[in-house]
């Protein structure tokens, strides 16, 4: 009994020293945070420039895909090291089998059937929520838009197949080893695009290609380029992660 309060004493002491240090390095943080800029601000003014210098009218895309776009390299490589680590995770064990048919529910659990209204709710979204994602993706950089909410769209719509009980369509049209190629390509095609600016101007992800006219739909070089290559990028994390999370409870069957 003593030594499991001690352990537990340890484990406080731990936990405080550690919470303690977190506590002052964000108290600090506060303390040095630089004030909140204005629209009118030299800084927003010089984002400005920089996105009208790149032909693009979205200063927040000129943001991600040239000023902070190895930063954006950076989350689109943690999307991929989370998609690839849940597959690992997830994998097929020996011994594993996949039902004929998938099942929808827990064991011992009777899921209750999806209603028409639903059904035919969610089928009418799919074309609409898929154009929608189109127009986003090839929008992020003259307007509202951008790859990463390109990407959540599409994952969207095929959801809504999933949510209208045609899971086995859902699983046609975005098949796993496609999806592993697309997301490989696209986040491989960012590291080109990057390698092409350093080898041309000198700086990794340096806009390299023609910027063409402001406001037209091919323009601003490289951030067109990136943004498409994240919405592809991270559309295709996202549907396999949803995918192996599916897949776990509706397809495999436990070893026998």
């Amino acid at each position: 009994m003593s030594s499991r309060r001690t352990r537990g004493r340890r484990r406080l002491l731990v936990f405080a020293a550690g919470g303690g240090m977190l506590a002052l390095a964000f108290v600090v943080g506060l303390v040095d945070l630089a004030p909140a800029t204005s629209a009118d601000s030299d800084l927003a003014a010089a984002l400005v420039e920089l996105a009208v210098e790149q032909r693009s009218p979205n200063t927040v895309s000129g943001v991600l895909f040239d000023l902070r776009a190895t930063d954006t390299l950076g989350e689109a490589l943690a999307l991929f090291a989370a998609s690839a680590g849940l597959q690992l995770v997830l994998r097929e064990l020996p011994g594993e089998q996949r039902r004929s048919e998938p099942r929808s529910g827990a064991p011992g659990r009777e899921a209750p059937p999806t209603s028409d209204a639903v059904r035919a709710a969610a089928l009418a979204l799919v074309v609409p929520t898929a154009v929608f994602a189109v127009y986003v993706t090839f929008r992020g950089h003259l307007g509202l838009g951008g790859g990463l909410q390109a990407g959540a769209l599409a994952v969207t719509a095929l959801a809504l197949v999933f949510l209208a009980g045609r899971y086995r369509a859902q699983r046609h049209f975005a098949p796993d080893r496609q999806l592993d190629i697309l997301e490989a390509v696209s986040l491989g095609g960012y590291v080109v695009v990057g390698l092409a600016g350093l080898v041309v101007a000198g700086a990794f992800l340096a806009n390299v290609l023609p910027l063409g006219v402001l406001g037209e739909l091919v323009s601003s070089g490289t951030i067109l380029a990136l943004s498409l290559l994240v919405a592809i990028e991270a559309g295709a994390a996202v549907l396999l992660i949803v995918a192996e999370v599916q897949e776990e409870p509706l397809e495999r069957e436990e070893p026998g």
